[in-house]
């Protein structure tokens, strides 16, 4: 009978050990996944800053340099290469098959090819975050291209959507400081996880 009840005690102490040892791991599990989704939004968002601001002018490309659809965000940046002249290249951002992903044209010299490149798939395409179930974007608009113009401060805000409004051309013997782009601040939102978690993100390009 002592047997028994030695034996008993032993196994209920067992399960409550495996019980206790098993919601660590499944902690630790946890607080890995974590720190790893954060490390991978924060690349993200310091990618996105960096294209953001090597975004070409609008009146350089003769198109919006910086287009969104709501879901995917599309950005034509400067690339610049030691030993390389300057040239453009086309990155994106949208999610896909749970992942969230930078797509990035091959780089090209002129404007045309930059507005090409814009309706092309891209050459490669990097994984930045997992478990992205979605992306919401949208962008302040500023019709003058110039914050500092409160002439158009009523027109601005932000929108969901933005058509690719072409600028005027900029005319042979026109000054070289050229407008800034349209859209002077995007609101990225990358949901992850089910339920999904947001973040959210406002940045700008510089001027």
């Amino acid at each position: 009978m002592e047997m028994i009840i030695a034996i008993a005690i032993l196994a209920i102490i067992a399960v409550v050990s495996w019980r206790s040892l098993d919601g660590i791991i499944r902690g630790q599990h946890a607080v890995a996944d974590s720190m790893a989704e954060t490390r991978s939004l924060d690349r993200l968002f310091a990618q996105l800053s960096y294209d953001l601001a090597e975004a070409v002018p609008d009146a350089q490309l003769g198109a919006g340099a910086i287009q969104f659809d709501g879901a995917q965000l599309h950005i034509v940046r400067a690339l610049r290469e030691p030993g390389q002249p300057t040239r453009w290249q086309v990155v994106g951002y949208r999610t896909a098959d749970g992942i969230l992903w930078r797509s990035i044209s091959a780089p090209v010299a002129s404007r045309e090819a930059a507005r090409a490149a814009l309706e092309a798939p891209p050459s490669e395409r990097q994984a930045l975050v997992e478990h992205a179930v979605g992306l919401e974007v949208r962008g302040w608009i500023d019709p003058s291209g110039n914050l500092g113009n409160s002439a158009n401060a009523i027109s601005a805000g932000w929108a969901v959507r933005d058509g690719g409004v072409r600028p005027p051309p900029v005319m042979a013997g026109a000054s070289p400081i050229l407008p800034l782009n349209r859209v002077t601040g995007v609101e990225v939102v990358v949901l992850t996880g089910a339920p999904p978690t947001a973040y959210r993100r406002v940045l700008a390009p510089t001027p």
